[in-house]
């Protein structure tokens, strides 16, 4: 199976600001913009704001920093049982 490999990119977000950058960044990094943002469950109301804004799939994690922002342009593909195939 070939399968596009999931690829994150981390900024620290201070401001609504920094956000705006790091999406810009983003961009041009990639060429494409992100789809999903990974952020902390311990994130500040504005951060947490801010991102919900975004219009994306937010993802709330224990192991990330308050202040970090995860981003990627991939889909999280998880793997499954098939009934009597095994995985697929």
């Amino acid at each position: 199976m070939d399968r596009k490999k999931l690829t994150w990119r981390v900024y620290r977000i201070e401001s609504e600001e920094d956000l705006k950058r790091a999406l810009a960044q983003y961009h041009t990094v990639t060429g494409t913009n992100p789809v999903r943002v990974r952020i902390s469950e311990r994130v500040s109301g504005d951060l947490l704001k801010w991102v919900e804004r975004l219009g994306i799939e937010v993802v709330r994690a224990k192991d990330v920093l308050p202040w970090d922002v995860w981003l990627t342009d991939g889909a999280v593909v998880t793997e499954q049982l098939a009934l009597f195939g095994g995985m697929r």
